[in-house]
């Protein structure tokens, strides 16, 4: 299943332009939407579950370790995505 189809199977009211934005902000782009999961990187599949958790819009987000296994360019797109966040940020770092 690729990010797009799991989207579309979690989420069935939403549009195909909802979703593909959503998962663009989070860096899964062209291609990669349409990837099978088991396919992507380590941080592409990081990007996945935090687009996949940000979807609802959270009051509070708990992370643990959250820039494991992440390259550079994930962890820029990470700090970009907290710093536009609005709600409550719980994180466990050794960074």
């Amino acid at each position: 299943m690729s990010p797009f189809e799991f989207f579309t199977s979690q989420f069935p009211l939403a549009t195909t332009e909802s979703i593909r934005t959503h998962l663009s902000n989070f860096g899964v782009t062209g291609n990669l939407c349409i990837r099978p999961i088991y396919l992507l990187s380590g941080g592409q599949k990081a990007r996945v579950a935090l687009a996949m958790t940000a979807w609802g819009n959270p009051h509070v987000m708990i992370m643990d370790e959250p820039t494991n296994h992440l390259d550079i360019d994930a962890v820029d797109a990470l700090i970009v995505a907290l710093s536009n966040y609005n709600g409550g940020l719980i994180i466990v770092s050794h960074d």
